[in-house]
C-alpha cells in the first residue's frame, strides 16, 4: 500500500509539473493563472523530493528516537499498569458504593463515591485512548506519511493542507509521544501511582470476581425431614472457580432461616453450581450442591433479598432446646412423636447403624435414652464451638425397625438460647473495609492526583503536540493561492 501511494504520488507531482509548463506555455495573457506555473512546478519538485527520500525520511525518524530513547515498550508498559490499577480501583468502587446503597447510604453514593467511580471511570478512557493513540502510530506512522504526500501531490495544493497535516503529524507523534511518561513523571513530581495507598486496596481480588460472577440475594429455611425448621445450623458455600473456593458462610436464626441478603450478604450469580455445606455447633450434617436456576423469585419474603430457597436435611431430627438428632447414611426417619419432654422416633436401616445426639448442656439435660425398650447409657463426650460447651451422644441400632425414647428437662427453667453467631458474606469484606473506614480527605486527595496525573498533563501534552504538529504542518504547506474566480455584474 505504502509503494502504491508513493507511485501515485510522483505520478501526481509529473502531472503537475506538465500543467505548470502548460499554464507557462499560454499566448493569452492571464496573470492571475499564469502565476499558477511556478508554484505548480515548484509543487512538483517538492513532492518528488519527499517520493525519493521517504525511506530516508522513516530511517531518520527511527534513528532520531533510538538517539533520544523513545521506547514505545515503555510508553505502553507505563499506560498498561495504569489501566489495570483503575480498573480493579472501578471495580472495588462499585462494589463498596452497592453495599453501601443496599444499606441505605444512597446519599453517600450519589454524594461522594458516585463522582468518584465517574472520574476515575473518564480516567481510564483518556488511557485507553492514549494506548489506542500510540498503536496508531507505532503501526501505521509509515502509512500516514504516504499518504499525507499523496494528499500533497495532488495538484493546485486542493489537499496540500491535509497533506502537510498528516506529514506533520506522523512525525511529531511519532517521535514526541513515547515520552508522555517521561513529561508525567516530571510535572506531578510526586508519587507513580497514587492508587497504591488506598485504604482498601486489599479487597480488589474479591471485588474482582464479583464482578465477574455477579450477585444476587437470597433467604431460605433450613429444616428436618418433617419440616420443622433448625437453629444455629451454619451454611457454607463453595464454588468451583480456578478450583474449589469458600465465597460465605450464613448461620440460621432461631427461626431456622439463613439470610443472603443486603447488605452484605448475597451469591455468585454466574456460575453453574453452588456446593453447600451444614454444621450444627461445628459437627457436620451433610451437603448438597444446587444452581443459581433451583432459587425461586420472591422479593415479598423479604425487603433485603430476591430469591429464596428451603433445604431440608433428611438425615436429622430436630427436638427442640438445642437437641438435634443425626443418623447415618442408610438410615430412614419414618415417624417422630413429641410428648412435652418426651421424643419417640421410629427408624429404619438397611445396615447396622450409628445415631449422634448433639445439645448444650447448659440449656438442656437429656436425662434417658431408651432403644427399642432398652436403656442406652447416656455418658457422651463434650467439646467447645465458640466457647460454647456442646455434649454429644453416640450409640449403634441395629439392622431393620428401631423405635428410639428420649427424654429431656430443661436446666434451670431456661428455654430460650441465644448465641452470637457472625455470617461471612458474599460482601464481607466490604462491610469489613467500610466497618474500618476511610478516610474521605485523603481518599479525595487520592483521586485528584489521578486525575491531574492522568488526564490533564497527558492532555496537556496532547494539546502541545498538536500545536507543534500545526506549526510544523503550516510551515510545510505554505501559503495557499487561489484560482481566480470573480463575479462581474
Amino acid at each position: 500500500m505504502i509503494n502504491d501511494f508513493l507511485v501515485l504520488a510522483y505520478s501526481l507531482a509529473v502531472l503537475t509539473y506538465y500543467l505548470g509548463a502548460l499554464i507557462y506555455l499560454l499566448p493569452i495573457p492571464l496573470w492571475g493563472v499564469k502565476k499558477w506555473a511556478p508554484t505548480l512546478i515548484y509543487d512538483s519538485f517538492a513532492v518528488t523530493i519527499l517520493v525519493v527520500l521517504f525511506t530516508s525520511i522513516v530511517e531518520f525518524i527511527s534513528h532520531f528516537g533510538r538517539m533520544f530513547g523513545v521506547s514505545w515498550d515503555t510508553y505502553f508498559n507505563w499506560l498498561i499498569d495504569r489501566t489495570l490499577a483503575l480498573s480493579s480501583f472501578i471495580s472495588l468502587l462499585i462494589g463498596v458504593s452497592l453495599a453501601v446503597s443496599y444499606a441505605g447510604g444512597k446519599a453517600i453514593v450519589s454524594s461522594f463515591l458516585g463522582p468518584i467511580t465517574s472520574i476515575a471511570t473518564y480516567t481510564l478512557i483518556v488511557m485507553e485512548f492514549f494506548f489506542i493513540l500510540g498503536l496508531v502510530f507505532k503501526e501505521y506512522f509509515a502509512k500516514i506519511l504516504a499518504l499525507g504526500i499523496l494528499l500533497y501531490a495532488i495538484p493546485f495544493r486542493i489537499a496540500r493542507s491535509a497533506g502537510a497535516s498528516l506529514i506533520a503529524l506522523s512525525i511529531v507523534f511519532t517521535i514526541a509521544l513515547p515520552f508522555l511518561p517521561s513529561f508525567v513523571a516530571t510535572m506531578s513530581m510526586g508519587e507513580e501511582n497514587p492508587l497504591e495507598n488506598v485504604n482498601f486496596r486489599s479487597a480488589y481480588d474479591m471485588g474482582d470476581l464479583r464482578n465477574k460472577l455477579g450477585v444476587f440475594f437470597a433467604k431460605g429455611k433450613v429444616t428436618d425431614l418433617h419440616g420443622t425448621p433448625i437453629p444455629y445450623v451454619k451454611t457454607e458455600w463453595y464454588i468451583n472457580y480456578n478450583g474449589t473456593r469458600k465465597i460465605a458462610a450464613y448461620y440460621t436464626n432461631a427461626e431456622g432461616y439463613y439470610n443472603a441478603g443486603r447488605p452484605t450478604g448475597g451469591l455468585p450469580l454466574k456460575v453453574d453450581e453452588l456446593h453447600v455445606v451444614f454444621h450444627y455447633f461445628g459437627t457436620k450434617l451433610g451437603e448438597t450442591s444446587i444452581s443459581p436456576k433451583d432459587f425461586k423469585y420472591n422479593p415479598y419474603l423479604d425487603p433485603n433479598s430476591d430469591y429464596v430457597y428451603d433445604f431440608t436435611l433428611n438425615n436429622v431430627v430436630y427436638l427442640g432446646n438445642t437437641i438435634l438428632l443425626l443418623v447415618g447414611e442408610g438410615c430412614r426417619i419414618d415417624n417422630v412423636k413429641l410428648d412435652q419432654n418426651k421424643v419417640t422416633i421410629s427408624l429404619e436401616s438397611s445396615f447396622e447403624n450409628h445415631v449422634k445426639i448433639l445439645y448444650i448442656p447448659e440449656i438442656v439435660d437429656i436425662t434417658s435414652i431408651r432403644v427399642n425398650n432398652v436403656d442406652i447409657n447416656i455418658t457422651g463426650n463434650e467439646y467447645l464451638w465458640n466457647d460454647i460447651k456442646v455434649s454429644t451422644i453416640e450409640f449403634m441400632i441395629s439392622k431393620g425397625e428401631s423405635e428410639i425414647e428420649i427424654e429431656f428437662s430443661n436446666v434451670n427453667g431456661k428455654n430460650n438460647f441465644k448465641v452470637m453467631l457472625k455470617d461471612e458474606g458474599y460482601f464481607s469484606d466490604v462491610a469489613t473495609t467500610l466497618s474500618q473506614g476511610f478516610n474521605v480527605e485523603s481518599l479525595g486527595k487520592t483521586i485528584g492526583k489521578v486525575f491531574f496525573q492522568w488526564t490533564i498533563l497527558p492532555i496537556t501534552y496532547l494539546t502541545i503536540l498538536i500545536s507543534i504538529t500545526y506549526s510544523f504542518a503550516y510551515a510545510l504547506g505554505g501559503r495557499k493561492l487561489r484560482i481566480p474566480i470573480r463575479n462581474y455584474v
